[in-house]
């Protein structure tokens, strides 16, 4: 299988280091008097949600992964894996953008960064 360009809100990311998918259901879950368990799914279809990291990512390629993330935080938008999974994606409930500076040969700054996204 080929690598994909990495898209975010139809704009293309660097190559990422780490890529992971996790499916989950959404609805929710509540014990019964009788000890039963009852579930309310809102779809029977699992969502997928994205995990995606970068390392030693420049300033400039930075800036435009919290370009594009700023835009899922905001509302759904495209999204395309580097696997080529298409969807619509948001930033879900809690968003964050995790990233850690550190210095390479020459004192020039480099960019770890990690976000999660949900699928819609």
């Amino acid at each position: 299988m080929s690598v994909s360009t990495t898209r975010l809100n139809n704009i293309p990311l660097a190559q990422v280091a780490d890529y992971s998918i996790s499916t989950a259901y959404v609805g929710g879950a509540v014990t019964l008097a009788n000890g039963a368990l009852r579930r309310d799914l809102m779809d029977v279809n699992a969502k997928r949600r994205f995990s995606l990291a970068w390392v030693g990512l420049t300033s400039a390629e930075l800036a435009t992964i919290e370009a594009a993330y700023a835009a899922a935080v905001a509302g759904d938008v495209a999204f395309v894996g580097p696997d080529g999974a298409s969807c619509n994606v948001n930033a879900g409930p809690n968003p964050g953008l995790r990233k850690e500076a550190y210095k390479v040969a020459g004192g020039t700054l480099r960019w770890r960064c990690s976000f999660e996204l949900w699928e819609t």
